[in-house]
């Protein structure tokens, strides 16, 4: 009888941690209204969040509310045909710890060795991961908003490789690329770019050369 009763105690008292914890992320959600664009991207022309400050705010919002996160492990590893970053999440709230598990694409480029490469995924992927986290939007306001109910969009004329689709997927997703953007954008600038239809290696060589651009500007 003893057992069954400690059960539910013990049962009530998870019950209970589940609902603070629930309550204190909808107001550490709820306190971003915004998130500053504070760096400016040269090679598209546009302003953005840089991975330093969405960890500012992110932090500070989680602490006000009691909530801690630190980057407890980090792995890199072959999948697929892509380097992974493996990456492990600890979040604590009452002296309950949570794991979370997030992964990030580690794409090489000129002058950007793997190891620079993994140290950039990391910090673009913790960026992404606080961005779910507490579910703050990457589509502008007035670009969500804007009625497009007529627009027909434009599809790439070449036919790529699954490696290559796969690159512009990680361009498309890229947090410090401002807006939403799809992998058939990609494509249609890369085409445009490269003036070349149906080339993986250019293709290749400008995404790449993209994703390189946009690292190198949200390490600065």
């Amino acid at each position: 009888m003893d057992n069954i009763k400690d059960e539910m105690v013990w049962r009530e008292s998870v019950s209970a941690g589940h609902e603070a914890d629930r309550k204190s992320m909808i107001k550490a959600q709820s306190s971003i209204k915004d998130i500053p664009k504070d760096a400016y991207n040269e090679y598209h022309d546009y302003m953005y969040t840089s991975a330093e400050q969405m960890l500012s705010t992110s932090r500070d919002a989680l602490h006000k509310v009691g909530i801690s996160v630190h980057l407890s492990n980090c792995n890199l590893e072959w999948d697929n045909g892509v380097w992974i970053a493996k990456l492990v999440f600890e979040r604590i709230h009452n002296g309950t710890a949570h794991i979370d598990q997030f992964d990030y694409p580690v794409v090489e480029g000129k002058g950007r060795p793997i190891d620079k490469a993994y140290a950039g995924a990391v910090t673009t992927g913790m960026s992404y991961y606080l961005r779910g986290l507490l579910l703050l939007p990457r589509v502008d306001a007035e670009v969500d908003t804007r009625d497009d109910s007529d627009y027909e969009p434009t599809k790439p004329k070449g036919v790529y490789k699954k490696e290559t689709m796969d690159f512009a997927s990680v361009l498309a997703l890229h947090p410090s690329w401002a807006g939403s953007h799809s992998v058939e954008e990609v494509l249609l600038l890369g085409e445009e770019r490269t003036n070349k239809i149906g080339c993986d290696k250019s293709m290749t060589n400008f995404i790449l050369n993209s994703i390189d651009k946009l690292e190198k500007e949200g390490d600065e």
